[in-house]
């Protein structure tokens, strides 16, 4: 979108130049972002009014697994591990955030949530966060704001019981190439020849059944 175009849409303050123009640089970040893909610019661009801003250098932790929930996060630059511990503290990775990813918003409307993983800085980077007090009060004061929240997690509710519903009701071939099916059309996946490959060693093996 032009520039000037979101400008206008939200009745940007012409006298603090220097603040609206990193509020629009927050405003086009978050559109970019899956999570807050349905949301309005007006709506956007309250959120990025409470975004703040900090830099963690690399083996920095940013949360710990079961640490209180307070804030969440999405990684401006650099790379972050999400990981689970067991009780004899060995390591389990999880993922890899990339910039864009928004994360430890699971429990960021909960009274008293508690982190579900562990956040630790793989390399030099840059996040914005937002705390549970702000988004709670933003919430209360922009209702629409708090519909869209609940229209996201909706979502995401439902696509996790269509998952779980692909693992407890389809074998090993069917998820596979519903997978792949998945993946051919982001470009992830291919070749063809590859593909074949592997699902004639699912029927060969005996891994159909399962």
């Amino acid at each position: 979108m032009n520039r000037g175009n979101l400008a206008k849409q939200m009745e940007l303050d012409p006298n603090d130049i220097c603040f609206e123009v990193r509020k629009l640089d927050k405003i086009d970040f978050l559109k970019k972002i899956p999570f807050f893909s349905k949301f309005s610019l007006i709506q956007l661009g309250k959120i990025a009014n409470i975004l703040a801003e900090k830099k963690y250098s690399k083996d920095s932790m940013i949360f710990m697994e079961n640490e209180y929930c307070d804030k969440a996060y999405i990684l401006k630059k650099g790379k972050v591990k999400a990981s689970k511990f067991s009780e004899d503290g060995k390591e389990f990775l999880i993922k890899f955030f990339e910039p864009g990813d928004f994360f430890g918003e699971a429990c960021l409307l909960l009274k008293d949530g508690h982190y579900p993983i562990s956040a630790t800085v793989s390399k030099d980077s840059e996040v914005y966060y937002i705390s549970k007090s702000q988004i709670t009060d933003l919430v209360l004061k922009n209702p629409e704001i708090g519909l869209s929240l609940l229209e996201v997690y909706s979502s995401k509710l439902l696509y996790l019981m269509n998952q779980l519903n692909e693992l407890s009701t389809k074998n090993v071939r069917s998820r596979v190439i519903k997978f792949l099916q998945e993946q051919i059309p982001k470009n992830k996946l291919n070749h063809t020849k590859d593909i074949d490959l592997l699902l004639d060693y699912i029927d060969s093996s005996g891994l159909e059944a399962c």
